[in-house]
Protein backbone atom coordinates (compact mmCIF):
# COMPACT_ATOMS: atom_id res chain seq x y z
CA UNK A 1 0.00 0.00 0.00
CA UNK A 2 1.63 3.50 -1.60
CA UNK A 3 1.42 6.37 1.47
CA UNK A 4 -1.23 8.29 -0.30
CA UNK A 5 -3.50 5.14 0.21
CA UNK A 6 -4.04 5.48 3.66
CA UNK A 7 -6.73 4.70 5.12
CA UNK A 8 -8.49 6.53 8.26
CA UNK A 9 -5.43 8.04 10.85
CA UNK A 10 -4.60 5.73 13.42
CA UNK A 11 -5.27 6.33 16.89
CA UNK A 12 -4.71 10.58 18.70
CA UNK A 13 -2.86 12.33 16.05
CA UNK A 14 -3.36 16.45 16.26
CA UNK A 15 -5.17 17.96 13.68
CA UNK A 16 -3.59 20.11 10.94
CA UNK A 17 -6.82 22.43 10.62
CA UNK A 18 -6.52 23.59 14.42
CA UNK A 19 -2.81 23.86 14.01
CA UNK A 20 -3.40 26.09 10.94
CA UNK A 21 -6.11 27.95 12.80
CA UNK A 22 -3.68 28.65 16.10
CA UNK A 23 -0.79 29.72 13.50
CA UNK A 24 -3.10 32.08 11.06
CA UNK A 25 -0.49 33.31 9.34
CA UNK A 26 -1.76 35.72 7.13
CA UNK A 27 -3.88 37.09 9.68
CA UNK A 28 -0.58 37.72 11.99
CA UNK A 29 1.29 39.05 9.50
CA UNK A 30 -1.74 41.57 8.67
CA UNK A 31 -1.45 42.89 11.93
CA UNK A 32 2.52 43.40 12.12
CA UNK A 33 3.34 43.38 8.26
CA UNK A 34 6.97 42.96 7.49
CA UNK A 35 8.80 46.04 5.95
CA UNK A 36 10.04 43.95 2.51
CA UNK A 37 6.48 41.62 2.30
CA UNK A 38 5.61 41.31 -1.14
CA UNK A 39 3.68 44.36 -2.32
CA UNK A 40 1.20 42.47 -4.16
CA UNK A 41 0.53 41.06 -0.69
CA UNK A 42 0.27 43.91 0.95
CA UNK A 43 -2.17 44.75 -1.67
CA UNK A 44 -4.43 41.96 -1.64
CA UNK A 45 -4.47 41.21 2.61
CA UNK A 46 -7.96 40.93 2.78
CA UNK A 47 -8.09 37.83 -0.02
CA UNK A 48 -5.21 36.35 1.37
CA UNK A 49 -6.52 36.16 5.13
CA UNK A 50 -9.21 35.17 3.49
CA UNK A 51 -7.90 32.24 1.42
CA UNK A 52 -6.13 31.12 3.98
CA UNK A 53 -9.87 30.90 6.84
CA UNK A 54 -11.03 28.64 3.53
CA UNK A 55 -7.69 26.20 3.51
CA UNK A 56 -7.70 26.00 7.42
CA UNK A 57 -11.63 24.83 6.86
CA UNK A 58 -10.33 22.60 3.53
CA UNK A 59 -7.24 20.76 5.56
CA UNK A 60 -9.44 19.21 7.86
CA UNK A 61 -9.51 15.21 7.47
CA UNK A 62 -9.00 11.93 8.93
CA UNK A 63 -5.75 10.56 7.37
CA UNK A 64 -2.33 10.96 8.34
CA UNK A 65 0.03 13.51 6.90
CA UNK A 66 3.71 13.93 6.96
CA UNK A 67 3.43 18.37 6.38
CA UNK A 68 7.19 18.15 5.78
CA UNK A 69 7.81 16.62 3.00
CA UNK A 70 11.25 17.21 1.27
CA UNK A 71 14.32 15.37 0.21
CA UNK A 72 15.73 14.74 3.65
CA UNK A 73 12.50 13.29 4.74
CA UNK A 74 12.19 10.61 1.93
CA UNK A 75 14.56 7.80 1.61
CA UNK A 76 15.14 6.20 -1.87
CA UNK A 77 16.32 2.67 -2.75
CA UNK A 78 16.37 -0.44 -5.13
CA UNK A 79 12.96 -1.29 -2.83
CA UNK A 80 11.23 1.70 -3.28
CA UNK A 81 10.82 4.88 -0.77
CA UNK A 82 10.22 5.57 2.63
CA UNK A 83 9.15 8.66 4.55
CA UNK A 84 10.82 9.35 7.59
CA UNK A 85 10.66 12.07 10.47
CA UNK A 86 7.23 12.23 10.99
CA UNK A 87 7.87 14.92 13.81
CA UNK A 88 5.43 17.16 12.54
CA UNK A 89 2.68 14.54 11.42
CA UNK A 90 -0.88 15.82 11.75
CA UNK A 91 -4.52 14.41 10.83
CA UNK A 92 -6.12 16.22 7.84
CA UNK A 93 -6.58 16.06 3.96
CA UNK A 94 -4.37 14.17 2.28
CA UNK A 95 -3.86 16.08 -0.89
CA UNK A 96 -1.90 18.54 1.40
CA UNK A 97 1.14 16.70 1.43
CA UNK A 98 1.55 16.97 -2.34
CA UNK A 99 0.96 20.62 -1.81
CA UNK A 100 3.90 20.53 0.32
CA UNK A 101 5.64 18.68 -2.61
CA UNK A 102 4.59 21.03 -5.34
CA UNK A 103 6.14 23.87 -3.10
CA UNK A 104 9.46 21.89 -3.04
CA UNK A 105 9.57 20.97 -6.70
CA UNK A 106 8.92 25.18 -7.32
CA UNK A 107 11.93 25.48 -4.72
CA UNK A 108 14.51 23.57 -6.76
CA UNK A 109 13.70 25.55 -10.25
CA UNK A 110 10.35 24.12 -12.01
CA UNK A 111 7.76 26.70 -12.73
CA UNK A 112 4.69 26.25 -10.72
CA UNK A 113 3.06 24.74 -14.02
CA UNK A 114 5.05 21.96 -14.47
CA UNK A 115 5.02 21.20 -10.25
CA UNK A 116 1.42 21.12 -10.96
CA UNK A 117 1.80 18.78 -13.93
CA UNK A 118 3.68 16.08 -11.48
CA UNK A 119 1.11 16.45 -8.70
CA UNK A 120 -1.76 15.33 -11.44
CA UNK A 121 -0.18 11.91 -10.97
CA UNK A 122 -0.70 11.56 -7.30
CA UNK A 123 -4.80 10.29 -6.73
CA UNK A 124 -5.57 12.36 -3.86
CA UNK A 125 -4.21 15.58 -5.50
CA UNK A 126 -6.75 14.27 -8.78
CA UNK A 127 -9.87 15.17 -7.27
CA UNK A 128 -8.82 18.13 -5.10
CA UNK A 129 -10.91 20.96 -6.46
CA UNK A 130 -8.96 24.05 -8.06
CA UNK A 131 -10.44 26.26 -5.33
CA UNK A 132 -8.70 24.05 -2.78
CA UNK A 133 -5.96 24.07 -4.05
CA UNK A 134 -5.80 27.56 -4.33
CA UNK A 135 -6.48 28.05 -0.75
CA UNK A 136 -3.95 25.50 0.15
CA UNK A 137 -1.29 27.56 -1.48
CA UNK A 138 -2.55 30.85 -0.32
CA UNK A 139 -1.85 29.49 3.12
CA UNK A 140 1.29 27.42 2.59
CA UNK A 141 2.84 31.54 1.16
CA UNK A 142 1.86 32.64 4.65
CA UNK A 143 2.83 30.26 6.58
CA UNK A 144 6.44 30.60 5.02
CA UNK A 145 6.53 34.28 5.28
CA UNK A 146 5.39 34.23 8.79
CA UNK A 147 8.76 31.75 9.57
CA UNK A 148 10.81 34.12 7.80
CA UNK A 149 9.56 36.87 9.62
CA UNK A 150 9.99 35.42 13.06
CA UNK A 151 12.11 33.19 12.51
CA UNK A 152 14.64 33.65 9.92
CA UNK A 153 16.39 30.67 8.75
CA UNK A 154 19.00 30.58 5.08
CA UNK A 155 16.82 28.24 3.48
CA UNK A 156 13.29 30.19 4.45
CA UNK A 157 14.04 32.82 1.45
CA UNK A 158 14.15 30.46 -1.11
CA UNK A 159 10.87 28.53 0.24
CA UNK A 160 8.92 31.94 0.93
CA UNK A 161 9.77 32.98 -2.83
CA UNK A 162 8.38 29.46 -4.03
CA UNK A 163 5.33 29.69 -2.15
CA UNK A 164 4.39 33.19 -3.27
CA UNK A 165 5.32 31.78 -7.38
CA UNK A 166 2.80 29.13 -6.45
CA UNK A 167 -0.22 31.25 -4.63
CA UNK A 168 -0.18 33.95 -7.43
CA UNK A 169 0.24 31.20 -10.39
CA UNK A 170 -3.12 29.69 -8.61
CA UNK A 171 -4.79 32.87 -7.93
CA UNK A 172 -3.74 34.17 -12.21
CA UNK A 173 -5.64 30.85 -13.07
CA UNK A 174 -8.62 31.59 -11.09
CA UNK A 175 -8.71 35.17 -12.25
CA UNK A 176 -8.44 33.49 -15.75
CA UNK A 177 -11.20 31.19 -14.54
CA UNK A 178 -14.79 32.38 -15.21
CA UNK A 179 -16.24 30.50 -12.76
CA UNK A 180 -13.71 31.75 -10.22
CA UNK A 181 -11.60 28.75 -9.88
CA UNK A 182 -14.14 26.84 -7.66
CA UNK A 183 -14.47 23.82 -10.37
CA UNK A 184 -12.52 20.56 -10.01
Amino acid sequence: MGWFELTACPGHVPSLAEQWGRLAAWRRLAKDLPPGVDPWARDHLDELVAGEARAIELVAGGHLVHTDLHSLNILVADDGARVVDWAWSRRGNPAVDTAFLILRLIAAGHEPDAAERWAEAVLCWQGTPAATRTAFAIAIWGIWQLLERDHPLPHRAALTAAARAWALHRLDQRDQDPTGGDQG
